[in-house]
């Protein structure tokens, strides 16, 4: 009984382990759009 509650454990944990770390590599992706964007304008800034 333990140590199928400790792999239920464990699958759970894996489970909310994959979906944080794609919410967070998809996140990062959006605010590196952000930060190319940011310098593009920059630029823009500059040039006029």
């Amino acid at each position: 009984f333990f140590e199928i509650h400790v792999l239920h454990q464990y699958i759970l944990d894996d489970v909310v382990f994959n979906f944080f770390l794609r919410n967070v590599n998809a996140l990062s992706l959006q605010y590196q759009k952000f930060l190319v964007l940011a310098q593009i304008l920059q630029m823009v800034n500059n040039a006029f």
